[in-house]
């Protein structure tokens, strides 16, 4: 009788611990499909607005795979306007987009209140105005012509802003001519049909070697002003926000990345400029990586004010907006307030 309770005792702890095993076994095999359903991918398409080192964090969050580590199956689609970035985000082809916050602000102003700003990777406007020799400042464009890439882009508010600053009206003063895109400017500038050009790297490095010079390094000005975005719409925000909470957060990692690993970050640059050239892709990660990309991309109401007050002369409403009623810094937030940020840089 004894010998027959020990074995069922024995038996009966034996079960136990297959049914223990068993059970840890299920838990984490739930768990691995859990994790796997969270990071299967969700598909998300977003614009890019240049082939410019600007956009080099949505780059390298797509290629070193730090979408995909949160979740995201980004397919990153070039549009060069601004306003065209945005008709994709309002018609629901995009949920988020690259652009400047210009272009976004200035739809919130024409009527819609979906677009929203939710980070910014430069609050200041990277660029510079490259021209002739004999032009030596921004009041020498007078009676000139100066390229941008498309009316309406990030290169056409800066050149209204600084011919603004130096007293010059826009098609009075200088006429602005579009020319498709940067490289598109060079040349124009090559052939005589552009006397200026507000250009970014690395065709400011080709406009030097045929000649150009630099007349003004925008960025060095100190002018704040809410440039290189990323927006969303309200919609999003308030239906589905683990969207551009996920997106946000990968473009953190691949701003750290892109300030901290400049041979991961050329070979980035090379596949999406499609070039080898050692000296461009130097200049295009110096400009890019330093000084002027924020580490904290959060928009900041200052640069949004800039924003504002540049639309003022041609949009309603404008100079009297609240900037606070055009981005939303909470995700950016939360990343700082986790010790996300500052754990990434330690």
């Amino acid at each position: 009788m004894i010998a027959q309770r020990r074995t069922t005792h024995v038996t009966y702890r034996v079960n136990r611990q297959i049914l223990i095993h068993a059970s840890f076994a299920l838990l984490v095999v739930i768990s691995i499909q859990r994790v796997n359903a969270a990071t299967a991918g969700r598909k998300v398409r977003m614009s890019f607005a240049a082939i410019s080192g600007a956009v080099a964090p949505i780059w390298i969050a797509k290629d070193l795979g730090f979408f995909e580590k949160n979740g995201l199956d980004v397919d990153p689609v070039l549009i060069q306007s601004g306003p065209r970035s945005v008709s994709a985000l309002l018609s629901g082809e995009m949920p988020i987009i690259n652009t400047g916050a210009n272009s976004a602000i200035a739809a919130n102003l024409g009527g819609t209140k979906e677009p929203v700003v939710i980070a910014t990777f430069y609050n200041t406007l990277v660029f510079s105005v490259v021209g002739r020799p004999d032009i030596t400042n921004i009041t020498r464009l007078k009676g000139r012509v100066l390229g941008v890439t498309q009316s309406g882009s990030l290169s056409d508010f800066t050149a209204r802003l600084v011919l603004a600053q130096a007293g010059l009206v826009p098609q009075r003063d200088v006429t602005l001519l579009p020319t498709g895109d940067y490289n598109g400017m060079v040349v124009s500038m090559s052939k005589g049909l552009i006397d200026a050009g507000v250009i970014s790297p690395p065709s400011t490095l080709k406009a030097r070697k045929l000649g150009f010079r630099e007349i003004l390094d925008v960025g060095a000005t100190g002018i704040e002003y809410a440039g290189t975005s990323i927006a969303t719409t309200r919609t999003l925000l308030r239906e589905s926000p683990e969207i551009p909470r996920r997106v946000v957060r990968a473009l953190v990692e691949a701003i750290h990345l892109f300030k901290t690993d400049k041979a991961a970050s050329i070979r980035v640059l090379a596949r999406w400029t499609k070039t080898q050239d050692s000296e461009v892709l130097d200049e295009l990660y110096d400009m890019y990586s330093g000084k002027y990309l924020l580490k904290v991309p959060a928009p900041s109401e200052k640069g949004i004010r800039a924003v504002l007050d540049s639309l003022s002369d041609r949009v309603p409403g404008a100079k009297t907006a609240n900037p606070r009623d055009f981005f939303d810094d909470g995700f950016v937030r939360e990343l700082v307030e986790s010790s996300f940020l500052k754990n990434l840089y330690q």
